[in-house]
């Protein structure tokens, strides 16, 4: 009874497939960097929402033994607002000079006066659709080597005409 095998194409087709998952997976993490913090839409922020905190020049003196020396802004979840306070699960604080100091989640306590300006993190539709649109072509170009398209396969053109 004779048994079919697949080609050479049809392996390499299916080789190729197991690359799938791990570039889409690798397009759609680079996706994650696609947001901007835009001022505040609303009179404060709502509970869940990630935003950065401006701190005022008598924060900085007060907090410094908290969020640390010279802290310019924090950045975080808001877990909630409470009459004068803000709420938050730390991600990162920032420094005049620039420097940022990562955080765990680690909840703080802001009092209003001490932010001088409160942006929100919003998804930044342009910047998404390039590079949504640079990754879907690099994963295309990718694949499509990797299946011998581009560079060529070991198939060979046609038969040389008979002599």
């Amino acid at each position: 009874m004779p048994v079919a095998r697949a080609g050479p194409i049809e392996r390499r087709r299916a080789g190729t497939r197991s690359w799938r998952a791990p570039l889409l997976g690798a397009g759609l993490a680079l996706l994650d960097g696609c947001y901007s913090y835009v001022p505040l839409k609303g009179p404060e922020p709502q509970a869940g929402m990630r935003i950065t905190a401006q701190l005022t020049d008598s924060a900085t003196a007060s907090l410094g033994a908290y969020v640390g020396r010279n802290a310019a802004s924090v950045s975080g979840r808001v877990m909630g607002v409470s009459g004068d306070d803000l709420s938050m699960a730390v991600t990162s604080v920032q420094t005049r000079d620039g420097q940022v100091s990562y955080w765990k989640g680690e909840n703080i306590s802001l009092p209003r006066s001490f932010v001088a300006g409160i942006r929100e993190r919003r998804l930044a539709k342009g910047s998404t659709v390039l590079m949504g649109g640079l990754v879907t072509a690099g994963l295309f170009v990718l694949i499509d080597a990797l299946a011998g398209g581009i560079f060529g396969s070991d198939e060979g053109g046609p038969p040389p005409p008979p002599q």
